[in-house]
């Protein structure tokens, strides 16, 4: 009984992270979606990625010859997006991702 309580307190507090995580995502999503148009934040986010984690940024040029140019604004929201809602982890400025 104690463990299927455990259980049931760990599932909770699993999808508790996740709906938290869902509203985190979806304002982000929303403030990229009104600075479209901010070329100095867009240069901040730029400078960020270029310090902490150049392989993303490298990956996102790296796309203009991949990808259908009409398709290159929606991908580079998507590593911009996960790059927001990453940014504030303690290792993520640390560690920087290689391959």
């Amino acid at each position: 009984m104690i463990a299927n309580n455990l259980r049931i307190r760990r599932h909770l507090i699993s999808l508790f992270k996740e709906q938290t995580d869902i509203k985190q995502i979806a304002a982000v999503k929303t403030e990229i979606e009104s600075r479209m148009n901010d070329f100095d934040h867009a240069n901040n986010i730029t400078d960020e990625l270029y310090q902490y984690q150049p392989f993303i940024l490298s990956t996102i040029i790296g796309y203009n010859m991949d990808v259908a140019i009409e398709d290159l604004p929606d991908l580079i929201k998507l590593y911009v997006l996960i790059w927001i809602f990453y940014r504030d982890k303690k290792n993520i400025r640390k560690i920087k991702i290689t391959e």
